[in-house]
């Protein structure tokens, strides 16, 4: 009884781990696999360091839309294996980060709000709005996060999927 307890909650597990993926991409996989499973959607990119979030490197693009709104996607991979573990989402036009963020509360929810950009940091602009917010995606195994920035002449945002 107890064996065929724990076989059921490894296969629940296993069957889990599946849905971890954004669109085509699938978490862990190398950039030759997720570039093959886009169906030449998305291409190899060269390495450059300051283009790297949560410490991985960005080696993967591709455009595509995401709730009808134009986006430049970025795979970034662990350095040391070059396993999928983020992916950030930007609009190719910056005047459509209210439509992006209504989209994400749309799908997401409310979400918790996280660690804004420290204004301090930059005297010069004058901040109308600094969003950070943070949604567990437990159905899909990821976490999703979405920038939100305006200041001066500047808005700016992404939305960022990272596997739970």
């Amino acid at each position: 009884m107890t064996i065929r307890y724990v076989l059921g909650a490894v296969v629940a597990l296993a069957s889990t781990s599946a849905l971890a993926n954004w669109n085509y991409a699938q978490w862990g996989q190398s950039p030759e696999q997720l570039i093959a499973s886009a169906d030449g959607s998305a291409a190899a990119v060269q390495a450059q360091e300051n283009q790297r979030i949560y410490n991985l490197d960005y080696l993967a693009r591709a455009n595509t839309t995401w709730h009808g709104i134009p986006v430049e996607v970025r795979f970034h991979f662990t350095t040391d294996t070059k396993k999928l573990a983020a992916i950030k989402l930007t609009p190719t036009n910056d005047a459509q980060c209210d439509e992006m963020r209504a989209a994400a509360l749309a799908e997401f929810g409310t979400g918790q709000i996280g660690q804004e950009m420290n204004e301090s940091d930059y005297p010069n602009l004058h901040f109308t709005q600094n969003l950070d917010i943070n949604w567990s995606d437990s159905a899909h195994g990821n976490r999703v996060k979405m920038f939100d920035v305006a200041a001066s002449d500047l808005h700016f945002c992404h939305v960022i999927y990272r596997p739970i």
